[in-house]
C-alpha cells in the first residue's frame, strides 16, 4: 500500500493507526533519503567492536524476518530505479541480500525442509530464511510534481495507492482535519478543532499570496497544539507560539500570523523573542555524573571509542 499526501497531511499518523488496527506493534520504519541505493534499502555496512566491517539489516530487512509492518517513509525521494530492488520481494516474496543470505516464501521454505531433510537451524546455518507470512509494506510519499516525477511504471506495479485528502484549503480537507483532531483528542473543548483547521487553512493560503509567510500548520502540529490546549486551555497562544516558532519570525510576519489566529476565533497574543524569559542553567561534572540544572546523568566510557 502506498499513501500519497501533502507534507503534514497526516500520512505517518494514518500509517500508525492502520498498523494498530491490524495488530502490528511495533512497526519498522525506514526513512528514505535522496542518495539511498538499492543496497541501503535492505542492508548497510557498519563497524563491529573489533573494527571489522559487518552487514547490518535495515528496518525493512528486520520486518521481512520478524513479520512486522515496514513503513517506507518518503519513497518519492528515491533515485530512479532504486525501488526495483524490492520488485522480487513484493511480487514473489523472495529476495537475496548482499551478504549472501536468502529469504524465500513460506511454502518453498517448508518444501526445502521436507525435500532436503533439513531443520530450521540447518537452513539458518546455510543463510536461508523464511519471509514471514505477516510481513507487509506501507509506503508514504508526497504527490509527484514536474520536477520530481517519481510515480514511474515500476512504482505503479509495486503498490496499491491511497490518496490522502487532507488539504485544509478545501472545505472537505478542513472537515477531515477537524474531525481527526477531535477523535484523537476527545477532551478538547468544543469548537476548538474547527478553529485550528481554519487557522491552518488561512496560513496555507497566506503562504501562496505572501512570500514572507514562512509559518505553516501541519496536521502533526495541530495535534500537538490540541493536546496541549486540552490540558492547559489558557496557554493556547503559547502552544501555537512554541509549535510555530513565532519568536523567530520577523515582527510583521508574526503580527500577520497573530491576525489570522484571531480571525480564526483563537484569541491570544503570539510571543516574540523578547517575550521569552531566558534563564541560565548551571552545567557541571562531579564524580562522573553530569548535572544540567535539576537533571543528573551518570556518564560512562565508550566501549569502542
Amino acid at each position: 500500500l502506498l499513501v500519497i499526501g501533502e507534507r503534514g497531511s497526516g500520512k505517518t499518523f494514518m500509517a500508525s493507526q492502520f498498523a494498530n488496527a491490524l495488530g502490528y506493534a511495533p512497526v519498522e520504519t525506514l526513512f528514505i533519503y535522496a542518495d539511498m541505493t538499492s543496497r541501503d534499502l535492505l542492508q548497510r555496512r557498519t563497524t563491529g567492536e573489533e573494527k571489522e566491517t559487518l552487514w547490518q539489516p535495515t528496518p525493512l530487512a528486520i520486518a521481512v524476518r520478524t513479520g512486522r509492518l515496514a513503513i517506507l517513509d518518503g519513497v518519492n525521494r528515491l533515485p530512479p530505479g532504486t525501488i526495483s530492488a524490492l520488485l522480487r520481494l513484493v511480487e514473489d516474496r523472495e529476495i537475496t541480500l548482499f551478504d549472501g543470505s536468502r529469504y524465500v516464501r513460506p511454502d518453498r521454505y517448508a518444501r526445502m525442509m521436507a525435500d532436503l531433510s533439513l531443520s530450521e537451524a540447518e537452513l539458518t546455518a546455510r543463510g536461508i530464511f523464511m519471509v514471514h507470512p505477516s510481513f507487509r509494506i506501507v509506503a508514504l510519499a508526497t504527490p509527484p510534481t514536474q520536477h520530481t516525477p517519481w510515480l514511474t511504471n515500476e512504482m505503479l506495479n509495486l503498490f496499491h495507492f491511497f490518496l490522502l485528502e487532507m488539504d485544509v484549503k478545501s472545505d472537505v480537507g478542513r472537515e477531515h482535519a477537524a474531525s481527526l483532531v477531535e477523535s484523537v483528542v476527545p477532551n478538547l473543548s468544543t469548537g476548538m478543532a474547527p478553529k485550528l483547521a481554519t487557522l491552518a487553512a488561512k496560513l496555507a493560503m497566506a503562504q501562496e499570496d505572501d512570500d514572507r509567510m514562512q509559518g505553516s500548520m501541519s496536521l502533526r502540529m495541530m495535534l500537538r497544539i490540541a493536546r496541549r490546549a486540552a490540558v492547559y486551555a489558557e496557554d493556547l497562544s503559547d502552544a501555537i507560539s512554541m509549535n510555530m516558532m513565532t519568536m523567530f519570525m520577523p515582527a510583521d510576519v508574526r503580527q500577520l500570523t497573530n491576525k489570522l489566529m484571531n480571525e480564526s476565533g483563537l484569541e491570544g497574543e503570539l510571543e516574540g523573542v523578547r517575550g521569552i524569559a531566558v534563564e541560565a542553567v548551571p552545567i557541571g561534572m562531579v564524580g562522573g555524573i553530569l548535572h544540567i540544572g535539576d537533571i543528573s546523568y551518570t556518564t560512562r566510557e565508550p566501549s569502542a571509542p
